[in-house]
């Protein structure tokens, strides 16, 4: 990367979770510059960039991949396109932090992830709630053996969702979804904390007329005897819970996935006394941002590299063969 005061990040859409998380959370590190963000309608660039205070809008994505000052690239936009501007971005040298899941399928993440080598750049799934300072204390405290090795997880994700909107989420075709919106969560924070990957997998699914799940939840078993209990859905209003018990107690994270700017509080049972920790304040967002552009100053890799991508998908598939089949299915 050339020498400059600031890393220059550039917005691939005007996406609800670019504007409503990125921006605001990439705005904060100091380090960092939100210069341009790019639209297929330059109205709608100029609009969000104006209102954001965005230097930069650009008429279309190839647009802002040709602007030299770019130096990296926060890809928000609907799941079916993560692999084709992912590689484009690459292509034009910029690293590229791209919203989970990096893409609906194995085959594509495996060609991002062969592109981003090719061309030097760094590749980072934007998995921002494992960067949170709360997330490093429970897979700290893990590791340390506070509860002793985790059996059981139960991880939750859901939210309301008026299908009757345009939106990605409601099209099969886009990689659409809770499982693989929401439910995604579970899957990489279980494979986190188990610190393994899943053999088998048995879940179930209701399903729109189009063809999405709204509500899918089911059964992740691990090696040694573990397993997670998950759900996600569209249906049901929010509710966002993990729970990691082990032989010595658990680990209560309340609010697991969004909690914001607060100081979000755990709950912990060891040996039958119960206590609260309180992790610091984080914007996750920021927190992610931060992380891919120290790895570029560094020229290191992420501490979750793209290929983890891969792992995460491998059981997301499974689970979706599973409720599709009515039948358990190996990872």
């Amino acid at each position: 990367m050339k020498s400059k005061k600031k890393f220059n990040w550039g917005v691939l859409g005007c996406a609800r979770i670019a504007v409503n998380a990125f921006i605001p959370g990439a705005k904060k590190d100091k380090n960092a510059k939100v210069l341009g963000i790019a639209s297929r309608s330059l109205k709608r660039a100029e609009a969000t960039a104006q209102e954001l205070r965005i230097p930069r809008a650009y008429g279309s994505y190839d647009d802002m991949l040709a602007d030299p000052d770019i130096d990296a690239v926060y890809v928000p936009l609907p799941n079916h396109m993560h692999c084709e501007w992912t590689i484009k971005a690459v292509k034009a040298k910029k690293h590229v932090l791209c919203e989970k899941p990096m893409a609906p399928t194995i085959a594509e993440i495996k060609r991002m992830i062969a592109a981003a080598k090719k061309n030097k750049v760094v590749l980072m799934e934007a998995f921002m709630y494992r960067l949170h300072p709360q997330w490093m204390w429970v897979f700290d405290a893990i590791k340390k053996g506070k509860i002793g090795k985790p059996r059981v997880i139960i991880s939750d994700f859901s939210f309301f969702f008026d299908g009757s909107k345009t939106d990605y989420r409601m099209d099969p075709e886009k990689g659409g979804g809770s499982l693989l919106d929401v439910g995604c969560y579970s899957v990489n924070s279980s494979r986190m904390c188990f610190g393994a990957e899943p053999v088998r997998v048995t879940a179930r699914s209701h399903y729109s007329k189009k063809g999405i799940d709204l509500t899918t939840a089911g059964i992740i078993e691990f090696p040694g005897d573990r397993s997670t209990i998950f759900s996600s859905s569209f249906e049901s209003e929010g509710k966002w819970s993990v729970t990691i018990q082990g032989p010595k107690g658990y680990i209560s994270v309340t609010d697991p996935w969004l909690p914001g700017n607060k100081k979000p509080k755990l709950e912990l049972m060891v040996n039958g006394k119960k206590s609260v920790v309180q992790a610091p304040a984080a914007n996750q967002y920021c927190q992610e941002a931060m992380h891919l552009t120290e790895c570029v100053r560094k020229g290191k890799q992420p501490k979750y590299p793209a290929s983890d991508a891969i792992a995460t998908m491998k059981a997301l598939k499974a689970i979706e063969k599973s409720a599709k089949t009515g039948k358990s299915v190996k990872v």
